[in-house]
């Protein structure tokens, strides 16, 4: 999609949004919550503005996600963290998961874990969020955590974008 595709319909929705805020207005100033008919039918328009709105706006999270995609390959090609376009902050932001792999049960997990030193997060089953940050806090600090650990987990980084003013 185009630099002038995405105008236009910045255009629109702002349009849109004004006509809505006008009938608002106008409804207000005509004392339509006298008239349920006349309010039913400011009802249904200001329902079908906010549907128009959403298909809109997910046409525009879906080609900032595709853009999103190739800039985050580009700032990765250039070494770039974060940069600064049009008022705001774009930055990468990575998140890690830990999850056991689906080959192996909570049981076998948490028995796995007792027998090789790690049963101080184990009772009769795990916490999730407890595995994912000490294994990752024993990965960053670069402690061993035993292979027959590592062979039942999956362990995966996302990295997005992320933007504030």
């Amino acid at each position: 999609m185009s630099h002038d595709i995405l105008t236009k319909l910045r255009d629109e929705l702002q349009e849109r949004v004004a006509d809505v805020m006008n009938g608002a207005a106008a409804a207000i100033q005509e004392e339509v919550d006298d008239d349920t008919a006349s309010l039913a039918g400011y009802f249904t328009s200001i329902e079908l503005a906010r549907r128009e709105l959403e298909d809109m706006v997910k046409v525009v999270k879906k080609e900032a996600e595709q853009v999103g995609e190739t800039l985050l390959e580009k700032m990765g090609e250039n070494g770039i963290d974060s940069m600064r376009a049009n008022g705001l902050t774009i930055y990468k932001n990575t998140q890690r998961y830990v999850r056991k792999d689906a080959e192996t049960s909570t049981e076998e997990l948490c028995k796995l874990l007792k027998d090789e030193g790690w049963g101080h997060m184990v009772a009769d089953s795990y916490s999730a969020a407890s595995l994912k940050a000490q294994i990752l806090a024993a990965i960053k600090e670069n402690e061993q955590v035993p292979d027959k650990i590592l062979e039942r987990l999956n362990i995966t980084e996302v990295t997005r974008l992320i933007t504030r003013k």
